[in-house]
C-alpha cells in the first residue's frame, strides 16, 4: 500500500509541476503548440487520427470553455450541440428525436434522412498558433 501511495503522490506532484509550467508558458507568452500524435484505427473502417497532446488539449478546453463559448453561444443555433455546456450526446439525441417526430407528423413516411461520412474532411495540417 505504501508503494502505491508513493507512486500516486509522485504522479500528482508531476501533474502539478506540468500545470505550473503550462501556466508560466501561457502567462509569459512562451506557449507553443506541440505536434500531433498520428495513429491509425481500423474500426469500423481505416482512419488516420491526428491527436493533440494532453498539454495542448488543456489549453484548447480552457479557450473553448472560458473564451469562445461566451463569445459564440448567443450566435449559434440550438441544434449545434458540439462542445457546448448542457448540450451533450443525450441532449442531441432528444433533439434529433424531436426533429424526426415533427417530420413524420408533418410528412408521414415520405422524405429522407441522410448520414454522411465525408472522406478527408479533417486532414488539414495547418496550425492556428
Amino acid at each position: 500500500m505504501g508503494l502505491l501511495l508513493g507512486a500516486l503522490r509522485q504522479k500528482l506532484n508531476l501533474q502539478r509541476q506540468n500545470l505550473f509550467e503550462l501556466y508560466y508558458d501561457l502567462n509569459y507568452r512562451r506557449y507553443k503548440v506541440g505536434g500531433y500524435h498520428v495513429f491509425t484505427i481500423y474500426d469500423p473502417k481505416e482512419r488516420e487520427i491526428q491527436a493533440i497532446s494532453y498539454r495542448d488539449r488543456i489549453v484548447q478546453h480552457v479557450l473553448c470553455d472560458y473564451l469562445l463559448s461566451s463569445l459564440l453561444n448567443n450566435h449559434l443555433i440550438d441544434a449545434n450541440c458540439a462542445c457546448r455546456v448542457r448540450k451533450g450526446s443525450a441532449y442531441a439525441i432528444k433533439l434529433l428525436h424531436k426533429f424526426m417526430t415533427h417530420h413524420f407528423k408533418k410528412n408521414g413516411h415520405s422524405g429522407y434522412f441522410i448520414k454522411l461520412d465525408i472522406k478527408n474532411i479533417f486532414p488539414v495540417s495547418t496550425m492556428l498558433f
